[in-house]
């Protein structure tokens, strides 16, 4: 087991009944590197780790929520999806849906 980022395979174990939170593995890393415990080369090697586990979690959510969408989302009760990069965007976005389904429904 590597000893520059020991905690790095815990939070990635598949079949763990605790789920260790990035964030403290992020910490420990830092502690790690700090107190002198790992070479430096060592210590990047444990970010690099950390970076290929958070891509390979943002992609198992955004499946996730795309199979979810695609099996929720019906006609009668549809999905907008709004890009939340800007707040007005999103307000402007979120009403013209809203206005959308209105006067769908007012033409029925």
């Amino acid at each position: 087991m590597d000893n520059y980022l020991y905690s790095s395979t815990c939070c990635s174990r598949k079949n763990s009944s605790h789920h260790l939170d990035c964030r403290g593995v992020l910490r420990r890393n830092g502690r790690v590197r700090v107190e002198g415990y790992c070479a430096h080369a060592d210590w990047m090697r444990g970010y690099g780790k950390l970076n290929d586990f958070e891509k390979q979690l943002g992609q198992a959510r955004t499946g996730s929520l795309l199979y979810m969408i695609d099996c929720t989302s019906t006609e009668i009760v549809p999905w907008t999806l709004v890009e939340v990069n800007d707040k007005s965007y999103a307000h402007i976005k979120v009403l013209k849906a809203l206005c959308k389904r209105i006067e769908t429904a007012l033409e029925r």
